[in-house]
């Protein structure tokens, strides 16, 4: 995101970001008509460090946005799961459902009318898996939606921790709504909303649930991708079902894409499927 306004520097021309608008905007205030004349030099100075950084920060935003072209597009259930296996092998014996909901209303004369209309197809399912040795594991296996915003927390983060300051405007730096060029790529960086639709997996779950009734010897065989929440319990990113693997949350995706982030903002923090 940035202004129409645009400078000259270094023989090219160079659009401003929001902040280095503000911190030129700012320069010209502090500095008044009376300090321009009178520190001309230190005002040049300054007003160049701006406008160099701002040079810098561009480029940097272009790199970016050409690196993050092939993701925009891409199939996030093809990149590989950045987790480790949980366990060996794992048999079901019973399926538990956990609907999300919506809620919609509105508020008149202090009180609250509405309704909450179920979401069937956002669910977060709770399968319980037995293994060889008698061990029982609860598999918590996250909805789309809550996929989706784990990305969309990391992208806020990655803005926030984007862009540059000066020692003379770090004050100004707790100001989150005024992008740089790179956190306004990283702003804008967005899939269609129907790219969690590949992380449902109704008739998988449907298909695990109903072989429970049945002899364990018939029942799937089932390997676990995710994160041990404590012993007995994990939190499933990909299962792979009678060797067929199903995501749930895209971890291989999110780990390129943090690499690319990182190739700009070098302090931006991976995504991680359980926050510490």
């Amino acid at each position: 995101m940035s202004t129409t306004v645009t400078v000259r520097t270094n023989r090219q021309r160079t659009p401003l970001s929001k902040l280095a608008a503000g911190k030129l905007t700012r320069l010209h205030r502090d500095y008044g008509m009376f300090g321009r004349a009178f520190k001309a030099d230190s005002y040049r100075r300054a007003r160049f460090r701006i406008l160099l950084e701002n040079a810098r920060d561009r480029r940097r935003a272009r790199k970016l946005d050409v690196a993050l072209t092939s993701l925009r597009t891409a199939d996030v259930t093809c990149f590989p799961a950045a987790n480790n296996v949980i366990g060996d092998t794992w048999r079901p014996f019973r399926v538990e459902r956990g609907v999300t909901a919506s809620m919609r209303g509105e508020i008149k004369h202090g009180s609250f009318r509405g309704s909450i209309t179920p979401n069937m197809l956002d669910s977060s399912p709770v399968i319980f898996l037995q293994n060889a040795r008698g061990e029982t594991m609860r598999t918590l296996m996250p909805s789309p939606r809550t996929a989706r915003e784990m990305l969309v927390q990391s992208l806020h983060r990655w803005r926030q921790q984007a862009g540059y300051k000066y020692h003379e405007y770090e004050k100004h730096w707790s100001d989150r709504d005024v992008d740089t060029h790179v956190s306004g790529v990283i702003a804008n960086f967005a899939h269609s909303g129907r790219w969690t639709d590949v992380l449902t997996h109704p008739e998988v779950i449907d298909m695990i649930d109903a072989s429970c009734g049945k002899p364990e010897e018939q029942r799937p065989v089932i390997r676990l991708k995710g994160a041990l929440i404590q012993k007995g319990v994990a939190l499933a990113s990909a299962i792979e079902v009678n060797g067929a693997e199903k995501v749930f949350v895209p971890t291989g995706y999110f780990q390129a894409l943090t690499a690319v982030v990182q190739q700009v903002v070098p302090f931006a923090d991976q995504l991680k499927l359980l926050a510490a």
